[in-house]
């Protein structure tokens, strides 16, 4: 099953991000929601097996964005003028 949050993801890479809008970028508000569902389920009940699939998908893709932000924050850096 492909998760929202992966085909988020892999349309928002398939726009060819520079590196500040990679640094700028946050998930949609509605996978946010999803997420916060899935922590407080877990936190109050536990999960489905289907549900941390779901899980493992948003920790993926999260970890991916970590690497992504500290590949493009030296970019950045380097493009800006110094300050006075």
């Amino acid at each position: 099953m492909t998760h929202p949050v992966f085909l988020e993801l892999i349309d928002f890479l398939s726009t060819r991000p520079t590196a500040n809008q990679v640094l700028a970028h946050k998930v949609s508000s509605a996978v946010q929601e999803r997420l916060e569902e899935l922590l407080d389920k877990n936190r109050e009940e536990g999960l489905t097996a289907a549900e941390e699939e779901e899980m493992d998908a948003y920790r993926l893709v999260n970890h991916v964005m970590i690497l992504l932000k500290a590949r493009a924050r030296p970019v950045v850096s380097s493009s800006q003028p110094a300050l006075p």
